[in-house]
């Protein structure tokens, strides 16, 4: 009976030999990023490695930001043995001037030794001078004027910075038009850009407007200071 008791026990403790020694490991090639010095607006970007060392899939992969300013991506939730996968991490500088910073993103896994693995950006972000402006900052003003008139038209005169796609072509233009942006519309006085600001709201453009009375409204308005050729 003892003979039986001890066996059953060397069994058991051969298979939980086995069920520790086939387990998943994470490991990544370096678990912090130094950015050095960047200017405040600047988007940070790195990609950490995570590797699989163990002899059993590493699964539930999860990349979880700790704040607004950093986000992460994962392209799989699983890992064989032996295999490894890029984490991309972005530090968006905005707001962080003047300051030594460090960030973080935990990867999270199955891994049963260490769950959560930490990554962190550090560095330091140098103040904006009075002259610059940071790509993340004029997002925010950025906007698409399309004129609706005729070639011949715009090319007589025309709001600077607005693009030429004349009306009767414009549908087929939409899907080339960039989404999440402002995109407002004109014509000669208002009627052609009512009709495409509803149809490109219906196609998803959902910020896009008509400028009230087009062309004319415009000039009447604001004068000939923002029309190209200048002056005309």
């Amino acid at each position: 009976m003892r003979l039986r008791i001890l066996g059953t026990a060397i069994l058991m403790a051969g298979i939980l030999a086995t069920t520790l020694l086939a387990a998943p490991v994470i490991s990544v090639d370096a678990d912090t990023y130094d950015f050095g010095s960047v200017l405040e607006g600047t988007l940070v970007t790195h990609r950490f490695i995570i590797t699989n060392l163990g002899t059993s899939p590493l699964e539930d992969l999860r990349a979880v930001s700790k704040c607004g300013c950093t986000t992460s991506s994962l392209s799989t939730t699983k890992l064989a043995p032996g295999t490894s996968v890029e984490v991309e991490v972005t530090f968006n500088t905005s707001g962080y001037g003047g300051k030594t910073v460090t960030k973080s993103v935990s990867v999270e896994s199955n891994d049963p030794k260490k769950p959560t693995l930490s990554l962190h950006l550090t560095g330091k972000v140098t103040r904006l001078a009075t002259y610059n402006i940071a790509v993340t900052d004029l997002k925010n003003l950025v906007y698409i004027m399309v004129d609706l008139r005729s070639p011949e038209a715009y090319e007589q005169s025309h709001i600077i910075g607005a693009v030429n796609i004349p009306y009767e072509q414009f549908a087929a233009s939409v899907s080339l038009l960039p989404s999440g942006t402002l995109i407002v519309v004109y014509d000669a006085d208002g009627t052609k850009g009512d009709q495409i600001a509803k149809m490109l709201i219906q196609n998803g453009h959902l910020d896009a407007k008509s400028l009230v009375g087009g062309f004319a409204m415009w000039v009447a308005q604001m004068g000939k200071a923002f029309l190209w050729p200048l002056g005309q």
